[in-house]
């Protein structure tokens, strides 16, 4: 870790913790990517998923484009399925989509065998394999009948297996490869190091499916081990290094090795010593070694009997690193942190801050543990909130693309209005939060429904207008989809309504209405062109620029055609 050079090399974002970015990061050969790409990319990440495929057939048609970068389209549309997976609430759709991500990314390499991404694709099947795998441990804890726990646990055995097997090919047939420049050189060596590292993540979360065979599980986890210690020497000076760290201390602690793992996870948290003496930020993929560093050494301490040592190790992180209370990682060490405390038989402290966890977010998972903590404690089922917390709550739901459990939040809110001032001031916002969520979900005509609520119930509130006209968008996109006249005078009867807030902004949004009828009738160039009439105050603004920018480049690619 002597220079810049050499610690930022492989600090690059893994899939265990960054899902969504795995095929970000351009490598040599790919340095003419069209910025298309990057557009659709964004795009699809945002929800807008026909536009982003719209825009990758442009390029796949587009001849001015370098062949090698119109033939890597598949990666591209790899990671457009990718985005669909991770806003699917259904288990089993989002695994469709992963699966149609490593169809694609298969069938790119058996007919580009020489294409220069080759081994990113490669690696991307794996991460997509290990996402597939792990989706398939979450069924396999929630499932109720035996022969579902079985079929679930055989299968994501036997996918950790296969993604752990195929990573050790790829390091074989690297290693056999002769570079022709420093480019694929670099390509090979970058490619050597994920396969290496990722084949022993597969085999760690294959040893921690439930249910399996202690001798099976201990074999896999003493074979990581070794493997991760040959690693951190090879790659002493690079990034990645410390996430193999942290792997081999995780494995040591499913072994039982506590002090082998507690020397290991410390060694891990050098790395905030390390980048302070470097002076380099901590980017987001620093930040989760070192906070899943920070969870694994509380869990080390309670596992082996040590709750007084948890409680001050936590407080210590709490007090020291103030990135910790921002993220995901300050509920979790709480979490924690309550179990050591009931424990030492600290109980009103451990109760208070169960509660804190619970206010925080009532549906999550670290609340029900919590409340589960303190049912065995005595201290009662949980808290009630009042309708603002709630919808506080939901709000940061959605800002996370959690729209089904925002939901649930949002519906504690409508029932929490117990009386006429908070059924006049929450249910509406309620409602209206609700009706967004549906939206963004796709559900347009019980969007409608939920928005609709907005306006009949309360129709001098502040967001009545905006309902109306988020209505009028609803039936507009049914119509797009249904072509059913009932549709058609949907819009039109609740457009006319807007008439009810003359004086309401909401009046700015007219055009983008305008614009969608004219897209819909296929009149691009004047859709486009109602599209930037909009103000820039107007709710609708940026969507339109977005449909307005579709407009023109489909448009364009006719007329060129």
């Amino acid at each position: 870790m002597k220079t810049h050079r050499a610690l930022a090399r492989g600090f690059f974002v893994a899939a265990t913790f960054l899902v969504a970015a795995i095929f970000l990061g351009p490598s040599p050969a790919w340095a003419q990517e069209s910025d298309d790409f990057e557009f659709a990319r964004r795009l699809a990440y945002r929800g807008w998923f026909d536009l982003a495929n719209d825009v990758s057939d442009r390029i796949t048609r587009d001849s001015s484009v370098p062949g090698e970068v119109r033939s890597a389209i598949p990666i591209l549309l790899a990671e457009i399925d990718l985005a669909k997976a991770e806003r699917e609430p259904d288990p089993e759709k989002a695994r469709k989509h992963v699966d149609d991500a490593i169809a694609l990314l298969d069938k790119f390499i058996k007919e580009q065998t020489s294409h220069a991404r080759v081994l990113e694709a490669r690696i991307n099947i794996g991460w997509l394999k290990a996402r597939k795998a792990k989706g398939l441990v979450d069924q396999l804890e929630a499932a109720k009948v035996g022969a579902d726990h079985e079929r679930l646990k055989v299968e994501a055995a036997a996918l950790y297996g296969e993604v752990g097997k195929e990573f050790d090919e790829i390091v074989v047939e690297c290693r056999k490869k002769t570079p022709r420049n420093a480019d694929e050189k670099e390509i090979i060596e970058g490619a050597i190091i994920d396969a290496r590292l990722e084949a022993q993540r597969a085999r760690f979360e294959q040893a921690r499916i439930p249910g399996m065979l202690e001798e099976d599980r201990k074999k896999l986890l003493t074979d990581a081990v070794a493997s991760l210690v040959d690693y951190e020497i090879d790659y002493g000076d690079r990034g990645k290094a410390f996430e193999a760290m942290l792997l081999e201390g995780r494995c040591l602690l499913e072994l039982g090795e506590f002090p082998q793992a507690e020397v290991k996870l410390k060694n891990t948290l050098n790395l905030v010593d390390v980048l302070a003496k470097e002076k380099m930020p901590r980017a987001a993929y620093h930040d989760n070694i070192i906070f899943n560093a920070y969870l694994t050494m509380a869990q080390l301490y309670l596992k082996s009997g040590k709750p007084k040592e948890a409680n001050a190790f936590i407080d210590n992180v709490l007090k020291t690193d103030p990135s910790v209370e921002k993220a995901w990682i300050g509920v979790a060490l709480k979490v924690e942190q309550v179990r050591a405390l009931f424990r030492l038989k600290n109980f009103a402290k451990a109760e208070a801050i169960a509660r804190k966890v619970i206010e925080a977010d009532p549906n999550g998972r670290d609340a029900m543990i919590m409340r589960d903590e303190l049912r065995s404690a005595g201290a009662g089922p949980g808290v009630k909130l009042p309708p603002e917390q709630c919808i506080n709550i939901a709000d940061g739901k959605m800002d996370r693309s959690q729209f089904r459990d925002a939901m649930v939040s949002l519906r504690q809110a409508i029932e929490g209005c117990t009386t006429e001032a908070d059924l006049a001031k929450w249910a509406p916002e309620a409602w209206y939060k609700m009706g967004q969520c549906l939206q963004e979900m796709k559900r347009h005509y019980e969007a409608a429904v939920a928005y609709e609520k907005v306006f009949t119930l309360a129709p001098k509130h502040e967001k009545a207008p905006k309902a109306c006209f988020a209505v009028v968008v609803c039936y507009t996109m049914e119509y797009e989809l249904s072509a059913d006249a009932r549709d058609k005078e949907a819009v039109v009867r609740y457009r006319s309504k807007l008439a009810d807030w003359p004086d309401d902004p909401v009046g700015d949004n007219i055009p983008y209405l305008e614009g969608l009828e004219l897209e819909q009738a296929g009149k691009l160039p004047e859709a486009a062109v109602c599209y930037g009439k909009l103000r820039e105050r107007a709710e609708a603004y940026e969507k339109g620029l977005v449909r307005g920018g579709h407009c023109l480049r489909i448009d364009a690619y006719r007329q060129w055609a």
